[in-house]
């Protein structure tokens, strides 16, 4: 489909002469008429036309229904004009070619890589993120399953046949494989979805060795949470006569959740190392740290995960001496008192 080409006489023959030598893209007519019937054709046929003033000044007319590409036909409008321009002050075709063909490369360089390698930190950590918040909330589940052994009797029934340590240890692994279930049932429900409907390879990213780090941080959190919770539950006859420690006590598993958006603004903060060390908030803490920080904090994560290990191995054995214990017990809470005075007596 030609362009045609109309206006100053002069300045048209001049355009003509270097478009039929140096044109590509468009292929440039003149039109024998006005420039008016031009504009009426336009109105109602799918046509272009240049319309040349003057040697310095032109417009490109498009109708609406003309389908080629216009923006690649006003690029070479324009050098076509400037060619005809450096030809009347005497560049030969071999300079104008030379200077007009100059461009400049653009290269694109992508600090993310292909856009999605940031999803190689985010979700394992989303994952084991909520590893820990499901199996924190099943884990609960024990505190009112010691609570109901209790106040049913069930305890003498079941201790006759297991050891207390037995029946504590069985109760932990057993809420632990109910919140790793409810987890791979979400997973399965999710990642099809999203493999589908987006752009985001999960699979790939989830499977990671970072992964390992982060579920190593979430199941210590749990059983640091799971024998806490046993342990309260073996204490209360019922949960509406706790006493505002063991209240306290219930609500620390959430604590870290509090302080996340600290974790992200500052995870060099003196709150995040702090909270990265303390047992209740680390594994949390530590979790999102990780990926927000530019390189893996190998001591830091040494010397939390020893605290972690540490803290579950005494949460263990103490909460192995209150349930023994306390299971027995009956008529009233148990006090704090007596809870130290449990852990405190040597088997």
């Amino acid at each position: 489909m030609p362009v045609y080409v109309a206006g100053d006489e002069e300045a048209v023959e001049s355009f003509q002469s270097i478009a039929s030598a140096e044109a590509e893209v468009a292929h440039y007519e003149l039109f024998d008429g006005s420039v008016s019937e031009l504009e009426e054709r336009a109105a109602v046929e799918a046509i272009a036309y240049v319309h040349i003033e003057d040697p310095t000044n032109a417009t490109l007319v498009v109708s609406e229904e003309y389908t080629s590409p216009t923006m690649v036909i006003r690029t070479e409008v324009e050098q076509l004009l400037q060619s005809t321009q450096l030809e009347q002050v005497g560049v030969e075709q071999a300079e104008r070619e030379l200077v007009l063909s100059t461009s400049v490369p653009v290269q694109t360089i992508s600090s993310s890589g292909d856009g999605n390698e940031w999803l190689e930190d985010i979700i394992p950590a989303a994952f084991a993120g909520i590893v820990l918040l499901s199996i924190i909330m099943t884990g609960m589940m024990t505190l009112n399953s010691s609570m109901q052994e209790k106040k049913d009797k069930m305890a003498e029934t079941l201790l006759s046949s297991v050891s207390a340590n037995q029946l504590m240890q069985g109760k932990i692994l057993g809420y632990f494989v109910v919140g790793m279930a409810q987890v791979a049932v979400w997973l399965l429900l999710v990642i099809p979805f999203a493999e589908i409907f987006s752009d985001f390879t999960i699979i790939e990213h989830l499977f990671t060795p970072i992964t390992l780090l982060y579920l190593l941080y979430a199941i210590l959190g749990y059983l640091l949470f799971a024998s806490m919770y046993v342990a309260l539950g073996a204490t209360m006859e019922d949960a509406s006569t706790a006493s505002n420690l063991t209240g306290m006590m219930m609500m620390l598993p959430f604590l870290p959740f509090a302080l996340v958006w600290v974790f992200i603004s500052d995870p060099n903060g003196i709150v995040s190392i702090v909270a990265s060390y303390f047992p209740f908030s680390a594994s949390a803490a530590m979790i999102v740290r990780i990926v927000m920080l530019d390189e893996l904090p190998v001591l830091e994560i040494v010397i939390s995960l020893l605290v972690l290990v540490v803290f579950v191995w005494f949460m263990m054995n103490a909460a192995g001496k209150v349930y023994r214990t306390a299971m027995l017990m009956s008529g009233k809470n148990v006090t704090p008192g007596e809870i130290i005075r449990m852990i405190r007596h040597k088997d």
